[in-house]
């Protein structure tokens, strides 16, 4: 029989053994838990503790499943415990809800122990994993990141369209940050220390970059796109409403009438030069971290790479359009004598190649040093047409001037008195160019280009601008060079003709018996060709063929000439050599050449029996054909030194329809009967 000494000294061992096993179960790292047969918790060591948030002593006896699993598992494991604990599993991972809200991953190790061959406890160990599986997470997720920038790399490596460069930009940021309110794209403009927004997106919907003025480079350390341009690094925003209040910025309000309520903003950045900034903002304040500026950067490096080279694609299928465009507009200089059309194709090309609303040239008056309104093109009123500047007067009148192009970004801004301000306003103009014209060194007029919104040229849209102002002035210059030489041409024709006029007298004047012969039929010559339907261009070498019908009696001497009597064969074989002369005379002369047919074939007669050749018929050029009519009329029914009397008006309409068909072309006797003419009295 055990004494009581030895049940102390039993007591003490079992005692030191608990001991033992507590301080081993409470040292160790992993959670320990033990439940009975009906869920309830027996132990509950030291890592349970800590990693719930509750004593063993508030848990001890109470359902394990509360304290242990998740809401969404816990029906799971009350039923798996109460009737299948043997079954229960060895190993499982599941969340734990600790005391204060968090969440863990917990890896679970099962052990049943049975007793009298029924499951009676339930040791579970449990490592927390909880880090993990975020490190885990936060590996695929940045694995998953890459890829997405991968992929984005590749997509803008397929494309050279600036639009899809931008779309698939904005993709893959939904991707990498879904929950992000504003997502910009702006670009920086070095040459004028602007900054323009090019591509813009608030909660899913586009914004039109147009309606965002641009931004003035700021000085470092003011401005949140000014800073990341100056700095080169990117900026995060905690609480943005304050930063741009700070820097009197502005905050989109979104289409849910929210504020952003923080941003990231990064450089663009390609061969070492920055092109511009990328920025995103959320409604949620200080939402980005220096993982998502990384990550951003990514984004806008490979976007600023994608967006140059679509730019550079675009810039030198431009400049190919610009260059074909200058080619088109120098044919039609070439090719047109009218300056309207010239104009009205430069005109057509302007509008198309630098996307205006409206243009006009405006031609310069030397006499008056005004600008004249010459074509237009996309107004809505002719209120522009209508006015008149003086050099040096209003906007165009000052580029004429001081032979500059005039930029006027906002025409609101113009003193309400001005120049054309009312015109301007009635047309809804926002943004000005007056391009002055100058060619040889002389300004021809003004090019005025007009914009319905804000517009800021690039050096390409300059360039292309000025080529355009140098073909205008070109146009009008060889316009203006072309009318003097036109004037010049009739002024030296009419000289021509007055000389031709001048011989005719002269031999008049050597025959005063058929004084007044010349002019008479060759007005009458004039009457007949247009009755005919002859052009106004052969009538003209029919006046000067006329006027020089007899030149070749020059070569006839006066004894034969003035004879009042018949002439002898020998006389009129000489006689009849008159229009060989003329054609002598006069073939050396160029433009007289067409009028040559008159003076050389006036004798020839239809049936053949006429000279100096003996032609018949149409062989007979139609001018000397209409002239022959005029030729008879005039020697029947004027005075002659071989008859006395003239004849009468009517006889002689009888003799001339008698030779129709011998003498005379019928045709042409046809239209001679339409004439209406009186016999000289």
């Amino acid at each position: 029989m055990e004494t009581s000494t030895e049940h102390k000294q039993t007591e003490e061992a079992l005692k030191q053994e608990r001991d033992f096993n507590d301080a081993i179960i409470n040292t160790v790292g992993a959670m320990i838990v033990v439940l009975d047969r009906e869920g309830g918790i027996v132990r509950f060591n030291h890592t349970c503790e800590q990693v719930t948030g509750y004593s063993f002593e508030e848990v001890i006896g109470l359902p394990a499943f509360q304290y242990i699993y998740p809401p969404e598992q816990r029906d799971f494991f009350q039923r798996l415990i109460h009737e299948h604990l043997s079954d229960f599993p060895g190993a499982y991972e599941s969340d734990l809800i600790a005391r204060d809200g968090t969440r863990r991953s917990i890896l679970w190790s099962n052990t049943v122990i049975e007793s009298q061959g029924e499951a009676a406890y339930l040791i579970a160990t449990g490592i927390d994993i909880t880090k993990r599986k975020q490190a885990e997470e936060q590996a695929q997720h940045r694995a998953e990141q890459l890829a997405a920038v991968n992929d984005l790399g590749s997509a803008l490596g397929e494309t050279l369209d600036l639009d899809q460069v931008y779309e698939h930009v904005y993709t893959a940021i939904t991707q990498l940050l879904p929950d992000i309110a504003t997502f910009f794209i702006s670009r920086y403009d070095n040459a004028n220390q602007t900054i323009h927004c090019m591509y813009g997106v608030q909660d899913e919907q586009r914004i039109d970059p147009s309606q965002l003025p641009p931004l003035p480079l700021s000085p470092p350390g003011n401005g949140t796109q000014s800073q990341v341009i100056h700095t080169r690094q990117p900026l995060i925003v905690g609480i943005l409403p304050d930063q741009l209040q700070a820097t009197a910025g502005q905050v989109l309000r979104g289409s849910v009438d929210k504020l952003a309520q923080s941003a990231l903003y990064v450089p663009m950045i390609t061969k070492a030069d920055i092109i511009g900034v990328m920025q995103v903002q959320s409604y949620t304040p200080n939402r980005f971290t220096l993982e998502d500026a990384d990550l951003l950067s990514l984004v806008a490096n490979a976007a600023a790479i994608a967006i140059e080279n679509a730019r550079l694609f675009i810039e030198t299928e431009r400049r190919l359009r610009h260059v074909q465009t200058l080619q088109q507009i120098n044919s039609a200089i070439s090719a047109s004598t009218d300056l309207r059309v010239t104009l009205n194709v430069l005109l057509e090309q302007a509008i198309e190649e630098l996307h205006v609303d409206a243009a006009s040239v405006l031609l310069l008056q030397p006499d008056a040093q005004t600008l004249e309104y010459a074509e237009g093109r996309g107004f809505r009123s002719n209120a522009i047409r209508r006015l008149h500047l003086r050099i040096g007067e209003g906007h165009a009148g000052r580029a004429a001037f001081e032979r500059r192009i005039i930029h006027v970004v906002d025409l609101n801004s113009i003193d309400p008195s001005f120049i054309r301000a009312e015109a301007i306003k009635e047309e809804g103009f926002q943004s000005y160019y007056a391009v002055p014209l100058i060619c040889r060194g002389q300004v021809k007029g003004v090019l005025d280009i007009f914009y319905r919104s804000r517009h800021v040229p690039d050096d390409e849209w300059l360039n292309f601008l000025e080529a355009l102002g140098t073909q205008a002035a070109i146009a009008i210059d060889n316009s203006s060079l072309l009318d003097r030489l036109q004037q010049l041409n009739v002024e030296l024709m009419l000289a021509y003709d007055a000389t031709i006029e001048g011989w005719s007298r002269a031999l008049d004047l050597r025959d005063k018996e058929t004084e007044g012969h010349t002019l008479r039929v060759t007005a009458m010559t004039e009457k007949l060709a247009k009755i005919i339907g002859v052009n106004d261009v052969e009538i003209i070498h029919i006046r000067r063929g006329s006027l020089l019908h007899d030149i070749g009696k020059m070569g006839i001497p006066d004894s034969i000439l003035l004879k009042p009597g018949a002439l002898d064969d020998d006389e009129w074989a000489l006689m009849r050599q008159h229009p060989i002369y003329a054609y002598n005379m006069l073939k050396h002369i160029n433009y007289l050449s067409p009028a040559l047919n008159i003076p050389l074939h006036h004798h020839e007669k239809w049936d053949g029996s006429g000279y100096p050749h003996g032609l018949k018929s149409e062989q007979i050029p139609l001018a000397a054909r209409i002239f022959a009519i005029a030729d008879v009329w005039d020697a029947l029914t004027y005075p002659r030194p071989y008859r006395t009397e003239a004849w009468t008006a009517e006889r002689t309409r009888q003799h001339i329809r008698s030779l129709s068909g011998t003498h005379f072309d019928p045709k042409v006797v046809e239209a001679f009967e339409k004439l209406k003419i009186v016999a000289a009295r």
